[in-house]
């Protein structure tokens, strides 16, 4: 559902001013100047010259039906209430004592009066914060769990006086306050309809409008017993191939043309982006998607589908077990690589950091159920970073101390620098935000303490082979069989290490040796 969207029409007075050449001067204002007015009662204000005894004030130009009234000072107006709302002008011709009109002094002042409450368009009741649930064919997005909802109203709002405000009620006789616009989520227990009033600036103030959310839509609680979680282990969901082979089915049915090679795009019937390769069609690059999803948060009533596409890479994840018995969760990639066209599926660490990391975010405001899952599936996550690669994990350990966690786990040999920065970044982020989460239930505490544990280890090798990707000043390596990296990623190296220079808990002597090549390679080659 789009936001709350308010479209403030301004009103235009450039094109009911005089003609150009006209003698007017400032010296009749109404109401002291101001634009508009919601009452025709209205106060002129009069400044003639010194010689003017008094004057003719009309609202036709050749001042018909003119009013007598003093040439200074004050004195009340009634404007036209027969006609449209809209721009009233008043015209004004000053006049010595003796009856002599002085032309040269000829004034005129207009002002919008404006008694419209707010128009109000395709206004209706959905829910904030979408729901997880199961459902028979796969996962979906409807109803809630949550014993209390959060709801908001979706339409289009026009006023040209500006300032709108709306205000929300479960019964008229107990309004709530008002609020401005662009806060219209709503805090109420389970309900399909709702009361809502508009008003503007002006305090013009519409009528009670009664919103009812669609069936398919409306906020119901779901009992445990249906199992309402998209992330449920209990969950049929779809496999992964067969998902990707039904959203290019789907996009090929619609007529469009395929994007080109890498472009991104948000197909029907997902809540995230997919990204088009050449010659195999579009795949969910978890890196990509989960990038996008970022650009979601704090935007105004984006967190459904932002909860929505969360769910849905997790519905695509897959449980494994390393040897020793290890439970852990990875996406796979299912495209064939374009850089070295290696078979998919395969896995990364970027994208499973990226993923791990909006974990908490996305269930920040879960109910208890909802967090046991994001637990169980967070601590799968970080599980796999402590996974050997040759067992389907993401880290590798080499001869010196600590471990690194791979953005291609079939290129041991190459290790690229980028990717693995990224994921201890992400790996960082995943331990503020759960220890934030940790203050309200305590089963967080033991996950951020793990992804400490886990950017510890990785900056510890980060520190031992960081000197093997300088290549002198302003240069440096993409990964360890390359050449210098490219602008764009010698720029992401630099933004990386100085992210990693503010983690507190890492070492002093590590961090003044990330601040060190932040500073090497930022700077133009030799």
């Amino acid at each position: 559902m789009p936001a709350l969207r308010l479209l403030v029409i301004a009103a235009s007075l450039s094109a009911l001013l005089p003609a150009a050449g006209a003698a007017y001067e400032e010296s009749l204002y109404i109401d002291s100047g101001r634009p508009v007015t919601a009452t025709p009662e209205v106060r002129l204000t009069l400044a003639g010259p010194e010689d003017a005894e008094f004057a003719l004030v009309a609202r036709d130009p050749q001042l018909r039906g003119a009013v007598r009234l003093p040439a200074r000072g004050e004195a009340d107006w009634r404007l036209d209430t027969g006609r449209a709302d809209g721009t009233q002008r008043l015209f004004a011709r000053y006049f010595m004592a003796a009856g002599q009109p002085l032309p040269e002094f000829d004034t005129s002042d207009g002002i919008v009066l404006d008694r419209t409450p707010p128009a109000a368009d395709d206004l209706r009741l959905a829910i904030a914060d979408r729901p997880l649930v199961c459902r028979r064919g796969g996962p979906a997005v409807a109803g809630t769990s949550a014993k209390r909802v959060r709801s908001r109203v979706a339409g289009t709002i026009s006023d040209r006086a500006g300032g709108i405000e709306v205000r929300f009620a479960a019964r008229r006789s107990r309004p709530g306050p008002w609020r401005p616009r662009g806060r219209a989520r709503i805090a109420s227990a389970p309900r399909a309809a709702l009361w809502t009033q508009l008003r503007d600036g002006l305090g013009n103030t519409g009528p009670w409008r009664r919103l009812t959310a669609p069936r398919r839509a409306a906020p119901v609680v779901v009992r445990a017993t249906d199992r309402p979680f998209t992330w449920s282990r209990h969950c049929a969901v779809r496999a992964p191939r067969a998902e990707i082979r039904r959203i290019n089915a789907r996009w090929r049915a619609s007529g469009r043309r395929p994007p080109a090679d890498r472009a991104r795009v948000r197909p029907p019937g997902s809540a995230l982006v997919w990204t088009q390769y050449a010659g195999q069609g579009l795949y969910p690059n978890w890196v990509h998607a989960t990038t996008a999803l970022n650009g979601q948060l704090g935007r105004s009533g984006r967190r459904g589908s932002y909860r929505a596409g969360v769910a849905e890479i997790l519905a695509g994840s897959r449980g494994d077990r390393s040897r020793g018995g290890r439970v852990f969760r990875v996406n796979e990639n299912h495209f064939r690589t374009p850089d070295d066209h290696r078979a998919p599926p395969w896995r990364d660490a970027m994208g499973s950091a990226l993923i791990l990391a909006h974990l908490p975010t996305a269930m920040s405001t879960a109910d208890g159920r909802e967090q046991a899952i994001a637990l169980e599936y967070a601590e799968q996550y970080l599980a796999a970073f402590t996974v050997d690669h040759s067992e389907g994990g993401l880290r590798w350990s080499g001869p010196r101390p600590g471990s690194w966690y791979l953005e291609y786990t079939y290129r041991t040999r190459s290790r690229v620098l980028n990717g693995f920065m990224q994921s201890l970044v992400s790996l960082d982020r995943f331990h503020d935000q759960a220890r934030r989460l940790s203050r309200r239930d305590a089963r967080w505490a033991p996950l951020a303490s793990r992804a400490r544990r886990l950017t510890l280890d990785g900056a510890r090798a980060l520190h031992n082979w960081l000197a093997a990707y300088d290549l002198g000043p302003g240069r440096t390596r993409y990964d360890l069989r390359s050449g210098p990296a490219s602008e764009e990623y010698r720029v992401f190296h630099v933004a990386l290490l100085r992210k990693l220079a503010g983690v507190s808990y890492l070492p002093r002597a590590w961090r003044a040796r990330h601040r060190h090549y932040a500073a090497r390679w930022d700077r133009r080659p030799g």
